[in-house]
């Protein structure tokens, strides 16, 4: 199952590389894909719980939005 979510704030390749480092506390990164031109991160066969922990994650971050 594929899932994406919506980063806001995310505008360059530092932003993309902050944004994989929080997400791989959570997961490897053949599980995810950090996509600056859509501003999103898409998921590959993970469940709602670890997503929404993620999202949580980012958006308790500061920098970023994840929606």
């Amino acid at each position: 199952m594929k899932s994406i979510i919506t980063i806001e704030g995310m505008t360059c390749k530092h932003c993309v590389a902050h944004v994989t480092a929080l997400v791989n506390d959570f997961l490897s990164e053949s599980k995810f894909i950090v996509n600056l031109g859509k501003n999103t991160v898409e998921f590959n066969d993970v469940d709602d719980e670890t997503i929404q922990k993620i999202k949580t994650a980012i958006n308790e971050d500061g920098i970023y939005k994840a929606i």
